[in-house]
């Protein structure tokens, strides 16, 4: 675009090498160069904006494969895959308690950077010192999940979450404690006011 101004705002006589640049006109070039270079700097924040949102490729190797798995704190769990409504996969674990229904379970939306494993300390102090269910999933493109991060997506990623866990038959629907850390509790605020209706179900 501005390469296009300055060719409009030299005359043809110019660009024919008839006529030298006038300082003012070389004044006005360095103004609209100036002037436009800010707009340029919005224009690749709003393109590239999920990328720079969303880190699931923070520290390097958290996309694509997990470190560990619950059972490196001897934590009992199902590894389980769900669908969104739009279709992309998701990965998470289902830590259990031996006898789930007597129990509350917490649905579990980790922070920005990195995967599910990296929670692992906290899934393992919830575990043991709460007597609680976990329910921990990545977000679509962090982990081994499918897809790329958006905030419409989320959305849809919370929900499939949260409809896996009150139809998978194994736990007490009347107490699911949505927690969230960083980004997750933006996430879990949207879960819960989303279903506020459910308040007596879910907290």
């Amino acid at each position: 675009i501005t390469a296009g101004i300055i060719f409009f705002v030299l005359p043809k006589t110019t660009q024919q090498h008839s006529k030298k640049i006038t300082p003012f006109q070389m004044f006005l070039c360095f103004v609209l160069v100036i002037s436009t270079f800010p707009l340029y700097i919005l224009f690749l924040i709003w393109k590239y904006q999920n990328y720079i949102l969303y880190l699931p490729y923070m520290p390097r190797g958290a996309k694509g494969k997990l470190e560990h798995t619950p059972s490196h704190f001897d934590l009992p769990y199902e590894d389980v895959r769900l669908r969104t409504s739009d279709g992309v996969q998701l990965h998470g674990w289902f830590i259990k308690q031996a006898q789930p229904a007597a129990h509350a379970t917490v649905i579990f939306f980790c922070g920005n950077a990195g995967n599910i494993a990296m929670r692992l300390p906290n899934y393992r102090d919830m575990y043991y010192n709460l007597s609680v269910n976990i329910f921990a999933v990545s977000y679509r493109g962090y982990g081994l999940c499918e897809g790329t991060p958006t905030e419409e997506g989320l959305k849809k990623d919370a929900e499939a979450i949260l409809n896996w866990v009150l139809t998978q038959g194994q736990v007490d629907n009347t107490k699911i404690i949505l927690f969230g850390r960083s980004l997750g509790g933006a996430v879990a605020l949207y879960l819960a006011d989303s279903h506020s209706d459910r308040h007596d179900m879910i907290r």
